[in-house]
């Protein structure tokens, strides 16, 4: 896999682009051709990855990503062309105020990441990470960074956290998707534009508001007392042993099991539900329904559904 920074070298050239980190995307721009009439290597291939610091481009480790090297390789003089090719990629000396794609994936000693003006952001797998600001992007990718406490993305469409374990607060109010599963610290989760939210095991989170979600996947929110998913089509609920109440009007598909403090389920417009194992629910109210689980609730639960539904008790 292609990583920032990636450059390619012949025996006299070193080749980088703008558009991308693609070695093959950056051999076809520049019409590169890798194997001589020999089928011998002529291409180097090359990486320069963020080790601590995105902005200090002598922190940078270098590698080659290939296994067999040109003939006309010398690691220290081919390292010195790279780091001077950096240099000239980014001539002002830094990265994240002007870049427009920041990625600094598996950068294990970065605490702090600020791309104030990048439109992506990659920073999964940086454990040691504690903030990122990605204030105008569109799209950031934070899963696995296990010490970031608090990311802001208020203008991102699409926000990947899944297992920041130690997120305590995620904003991602005008996001499309949402992925927190895993973060186990979450107390509240905003996603008030998301058409998908994952919230699967936010075993902390006690609120969680997805008002315009058509997909909304709770399962495992041992601390959920609230889901509100009105507009959703589908939703996933199952193990949510402290909800007391659950609302979606609008799902086609609701899965509630496990539920053992549910005493209301309200899903009008659902074809299957499945409330398995909530012991507590004295009603349930899913009147298009085409299929019903109800094992291991209540004898006495009172179930409304259309006519001809399958019910499973």
């Amino acid at each position: 896999m292609c990583r920032f920074a990636s450059f390619v070298l012949t025996k006299d050239d070193v080749y980088f682009s703008d558009k991308t980190d693609s070695h093959t995307e950056i051999c076809n721009q520049f019409h590169l051709k890798e194997d001589n009439h020999r089928n011998e290597p002529q291409l180097l291939m090359c990486e320069l990855l963020p080790t601590t610091d995105l902005d200090d481009f002598d922190t940078y480790e270098c590698t080659w990503d290939q296994d067999i090297k040109p003939d006309w390789f010398i690691p220290e003089i081919d390292e010195k062309r790279v780091r001077e090719a950096m240099n000239e990629r980014f001539p002002a000396g830094t990265i994240t105020p002007v870049a427009e794609t920041v990625d600094a994936s598996g950068c294990t000693g970065l605490t702090e990441l600020k791309a104030d003006a990048a439109k992506t952001v990659y920073a999964s797998g940086c454990t040691a990470l504690t903030e990122l600001k990605a204030d105008a992007a569109k799209t950031v990718y934070a899963s696995g960074c296990t010490a970031l406490t608090e990311l802001k993305a208020d203008a991102a469409e699409y926000v990947y956290a899944r297992g920041c374990t130690a997120l305590t607060e995620l904003k991602a109010d005008a996001a499309k998707t949402v992925d927190a599963s895993g973060c186990t610290a979450l107390t509240e989760l905003k996603a008030d534009a998301a058409k998908t939210v994952y919230a699967s095991g936010c075993t902390a989170l006690t609120e969680l508001k997805a008002d315009a979600a058509k997909t909304v996947y709770a399962s495992g929110c041992t601390a959920l007392t609230e889901l509100k998913a009105d507009a959703a089509e589908y939703v996933d609920a199952r193990g949510c042993t402290a909800l007391t109440e659950l609302k979606a009007d609008a799902a086609e598909y609701v899965d509630a099991r496990g539920c053992t403090a549910l005493t209301e389920l309200k899903a009008d417009a659902a074809k299957t539900v499945d409330a398995s194992g909530c012991t507590a629910l004295t009603e349930l109210k899913a009147d298009a329904a085409e299929y019903v689980g109800a094992r291991g609730c209540d004898p006495k639960l009172v179930i409304k559904a259309k006519k001809g539904c399958t019910i499973i008790r």
